[in-house]
């Protein structure tokens, strides 16, 4: 289920809820309430599945470091990010290994870098080129309701 206010142009609400039939053995995330901001600066952690480095998809799940930009951090970049960027969507550049989210890995998790289980956002787009030279982009999950 798509969510009610997604924008294609501007990229905001890039969520969708996903209905099991049955049970599951899964632990929940912990949704970011008012008790966690995705603050500029933040450390935070993104996980998938996506291409590596060499371009392959190789079926490992990654986990990198990245930080909380600002909105007009973001801004700076031009294509493909839109201007000016939604308020449901949050910011974040490779930290210095290079290393970040990547093709592949739309959908995955954003999660505080101390507490794994605490999720800031959902993994939405990138540049074509992955890496510390381009913002990726996720949808802010205390945004979404």
């Amino acid at each position: 289920m798509t969510h009610p206010k997604w924008d294609a142009r501007t990229i905001g609400y890039d969520a969708a809820l996903v209905r099991l039939d049955g049970r599951t053995s899964i632990t929940p995330a912990t949704l970011n309430g008012i008790t966690k901001r995705d603050n500029p600066k933040q450390p935070v952690r993104v996980m998938g599945f996506g291409v590596n480095q060499e371009g392959n998809v190789d079926g490992a799940l990654r986990i990198v470091k990245e930080t909380i930009i600002t909105q007009e951090e973001c801004s700076v970049w031009k294509s493909p990010l839109p201007d000016p960027m939604p308020y449901s969507a949050v910011c974040t550049l490779a930290d210095a290994d290079g290393e970040s989210a990547c093709q592949g890995d739309s959908g995955g998790p954003l999660v505080d870098q101390e507490d794994n289980s605490l999720l800031l956002g959902i993994v939405s787009f990138g540049a074509n080129t992955c890496g510390v030279q381009h913002p990726n982009v996720y949808t802010r999950v205390r945004h979404i309701e």
